[in-house]
């Protein structure tokens, strides 16, 4: 369960939760040697000296050893929200620019390419590669708008069946001006709804 999470679809977020929750037990069976330990319970073949030294060893491992379990359960949640915003990027975005991810993620480019790289590598972005002449992705994922908008929209009026509206992009919050609820953010290449 902790070798490989990578391959399986939304692994990190349900492993990083099941691996926090295997070391809160851990955490608390830590916890209750230590009452035992301060209890007063005892064994009758065992002297009280090495029975609490016992007693300590395995507290401090279960502790420790819960501690150290949720860390890593913890680790994995964080590079599944990682890897979760690179994957929504990428099917917000028309062109796959690493730049753009760049700027939407504060991130380096290095960065960036080096996550993106090992996201290819494991299977996480299938089918997807890296172009670095032209510093984009390209990837399935990308979002290929359904129709064109070909015709001329005079601003503040309809014309025909298609509305205009402005909407603040929820990815960068820039404002755009969108034809019949949908529409791309001019600056992140987002997609943006109305709806």
């Amino acid at each position: 369960m902790i070798s490989k999470p990578q391959n399986r679809k939304g692994c990190f977020f349900k492993d990083g939760k099941v691996i926090i929750n295997i070391g809160r037990l851990i955490i608390i069976l830590g916890m209750i040697m230590y009452s035992i330990m301060f209890s007063g319970g005892r064994a009758s073949d065992v002297s009280q000296s090495e029975f609490f030294r016992t007693l300590l060893i395995i507290t401090i491992v279960f502790l420790g050893g819960g501690y150290s379990v949720v860390r890593i359960g913890m680790k994995y949640k964080k590079r599944y929200a990682k890897y979760a915003r690179y994957i929504g990027i990428i099917k917000n975005s028309r062109y796959g620019s690493i730049d753009n991810i760049c700027k939407l993620t504060s991130k380096t480019y290095d960065e960036v390419y080096k996550d993106l790289k090992y996201m290819i590598k494991r299977g996480i972005l299938t089918d997807s590669y890296i172009d670095s002449e032209n510093r984009k992705v390209v990837s399935p994922l990308l979002w290929k708008p359904k129709s064109t908008y070909s015709h001329i929209v005079i601003e503040g009026k309809t014309v025909g069946n298609n509305q205009q509206k402005v909407l603040k992009c929820p990815n960068c919050g820039g404002v755009n001006t969108i034809i019949n609820n949908y529409g791309i953010c001019e600056y992140c290449e987002s997609k943006i709804s109305a709806n």
